[in-house]
């Protein structure tokens, strides 16, 4: 009988899996399946898991098990005194046996059968109960109660296991729902963190935005905000700036009016109740996000805004929906007070300016009067009296001219006679290289060209022209090969082309080093050819022309300016620390023997002449115009 009952319940839950009958009272359903987390936008109550997933799991518990006639699931009231029933199988009233066996098994902690109890089910007038306490939270049990037909003690044992195995799945629901109500807390916190902040209007909305498309993973989500009688798209998710003429945002704009102008949550493309998706069906096939939600935004006397979602995979279901209403409902209030200290920032500034003009042409008020006349005075004297624009820019001493000092063979750096700053002349001995070997090598050949003069004056006294012309052979070789090591050890000797200062090359703490034909050793750079090297901010370099003069004032001899001439505009932008700029050679019109390369200094170059007004005020009316053409005004 027990293997029995256990093979009528696999098949039924096989039944069960395989079709899909209508849900209702009374009629087969199946069992709840877990919600994929953005669906799970549910109502939360007091209970560990929500009402109705108790009710499908009561439903298909039942049925999976021969022979009940009723089941309940109870949870104690709020003082814990009483047990009040959540769901019932088939009808809503639980019979008071299963409340009764409840109480019992509550009290005990543990599950209990009951055999042979009086019932009124039908024409049944005994029955079997079973009731087993689920723990579903440390602070939630509730008791599953059931009554079956009568039968002999294993098959009672079969039952009760059958239904601790179904208690297995009720608390793994109870536990993926705690999850979700975790997640749902956190999402609401953080969006009403970001609410909160005192950061700008604009990165509040960014954040929001962000976190909301990550969380219900949408490719967008976009948030607008009324302005007079319009909806104004403010945040874009994932989209620092963007252009109000573009045609997505107009598109997006038009839903969100939509939904407003409704006053209703319009789900497109499927709708619980039929309203005006026009603006909805345009923006899904324009972007290829086919599921759209917009929800209007909340406020005292009139709709705030609206918030729209975008997704591709899945449509908006309704526990998403709701718990997405949720999430406005929260953040709503505290968005309105932030708008409209923002608008009415705007608003005090008018006012502010409304109450300047009523004082300037109103009675009364002559010290503010008498100010304004002079600062127009002053105005209208900047803009037609002329001065001479001069362009400021850092600069740099370089020589026109560097002489490179480079290693003649390999070898050993031997000694150093000058560091950079030194100033040398023309010949002075700079470096020397190891000559030990040449020396060697110098007395070997200087040997052997005393033994070839020998021999030679010796055939010549005998007059034997045969070895006379044998021995003069080899006097020339021992001469050349003399020469070619004497040119060597004078190589050896690095020496200065020119008179000037040693610029780089640093080789006290190198001696002994290897070195190898063409390593730069030493530069040096003559002593009065130098040109300004000027760094001309990218704002500055239109202004700037061939042939121009400038003052140029060195750090190091401030009261000492000097006259410079634009000679070459480098088309080359450097980037550096304060943004880009473009380097400009002008040369030195005087010289002066205390300059040296490096030196740094401010240099002023005159770019014409212009009004005052213009002078003071460009470089703001530059900047100011590049930020309206990059907000698209």
């Amino acid at each position: 009988m027990e293997e029995s009952i256990l093979l009528e319940a696999s098949q039924k839950a096989n039944q069960s899996r395989q079709t899909s009958p209508p849900e209702g009272k009374g009629q087969n359903r199946k069992p709840p399946a877990e919600p994929a987390p953005e669906s799970q936008a549910s109502d939360v109550q007091d209970n560990a898991i929500p009402t109705a997933w108790f009710q499908d799991w009561l439903d298909w518990q039942c049925r999976m098990i021969a022979g009940v006639m009723q089941g309940a699931i109870f949870l104690p009231d709020a003082k814990h005194k009483d047990l009040q029933p959540v769901t019932a199988w088939p009808t809503d009233q639980p019979a008071a046996l299963l409340k009764k066996a409840a109480t019992q098994a509550l009290s005990v902690g543990e599950s209990i059968v009951q055999s042979l109890r009086a019932c009124n089910f039908g024409d049944r007038r005994h029955c079997d109960v079973v009731a087993l306490p689920v723990r579903l939270n440390p602070n939630t049990v509730c008791i599953i109660s059931i009554a079956f037909s009568h039968r002999a003690e294993p098959q009672q044992r079969t039952v009760s296991q059958l239904l601790q195995w179904g208690a297995v799945w009720l608390e793994s629901l109870a536990r993926h729902h705690r999850k979700i109500q975790h997640q749902h807390a956190t999402i609401l916190f953080e969006c009403l963190s970001a609410v909160l902040s005192r950061e700008p209007m604009d990165k509040i909305l960014m954040e929001i935005t962000n976190k909301l498309a990550k969380y219900f993973q949408c490719e967008r989500v976009s948030l607008g905000l009324r302005q007079n009688l319009r909806v104004r798209l403010q945040s874009i998710s994932h989209t620092a700036r963007f252009d109000s003429r573009m045609a997505l945002i107009q598109r997006i704009e038009a839903a969100m009016e939509e939904a407003v102008d409704q006053a209703a949550i319009i789900s497109y493309p499927q709708q619980s109740r039929p309203l005006v998706t026009r603006a909805h069906s345009e923006l899904a096939k324009g972007q290829g996000h086919p599921y759209l939600c917009t929800l209007p935004l909340p406020g005292m006397s009139q709709p705030l805004g609206a918030l729209t979602l975008e997704r591709s995979h899945q449509p908006f279901d309704s526990e998403t929906i709701a718990f997405c209403q949720s999430i406005v409902n929260l953040i709503a209030p505290a968005l309105e007070l932030k708008w409209q200290q923002k608008q009415r920032l705007l608003g005090q500034i008018a006012g502010s300016l409304k109450t300047l003009a009523t004082r300037l042409f109103g009675p009364g008020h002559w010290k503010l009067k008498s100010a304004c006349a002079v600062l127009l005075a002053a105005t209208l004297f900047s803009a037609f009296f002329e001065g001479e624009y001069r362009v400021t820019a850092p600069a740099v001493l370089q020589s026109t001219l560097v002489q490179a000092i480079v290693a003649p063979q390999e070898g050993y750096l031997k000694k150093v006679w000058v560091r950079p700053g030194d100033t040398v002349q023309a010949g002075d001995v700079l470096a020397s290289l190891e000559d030990s070997h040449l020396l060697s090598e110098q007395q070997k050949w200087q040997s052997e060209l005393r033994k070839r003069q020998q021999e030679y004056h010796q055939a010549l006294a005998r007059r034997d022209r045969v070895q006379m012309g044998v021995a003069r052979a080899q006097l020339n070789q021992a001469e050349a090969e003399l020469k070619l090591v004497q040119e060597a050890l004078a190589k050896t000797q690095l020496r200065s082309p020119i008179d000037g200062v040693i610029i780089r090359g640093d080789l006290s703490q190198s001696l002994g080093a290897p070195v190898k034909i063409g390593q730069v050793l030493f530069e040096v750079a003559p002593l009065e050819n130098y040109h300004a090297l000027i760094q001309v901010d990218e704002h500055d370099i239109a202004a700037i022309r061939r042939g121009q003069t400038g003052r140029l004032v060195l750090a190091s001899q401030p009261d000492r300016p000097m006259t410079v001439t634009i000679d070459r505009i480098i088309p080359l932008a450097e980037t550096g620390e304060a943004g880009n700029s473009f380097p400009v050679e002008a040369r030195l019109t005087a010289k002066d023997a205390a300059l040296r390369p490096g030196m740094q200094g401010i240099a002023k170059i005159n770019a014409g002449r212009h009004s005052l007004l213009w002078i003071w005020t460009h470089p703001v009316w530059q900047r100011l115009k590049l930020w309206l053409w990059s907000l698209g005004l």
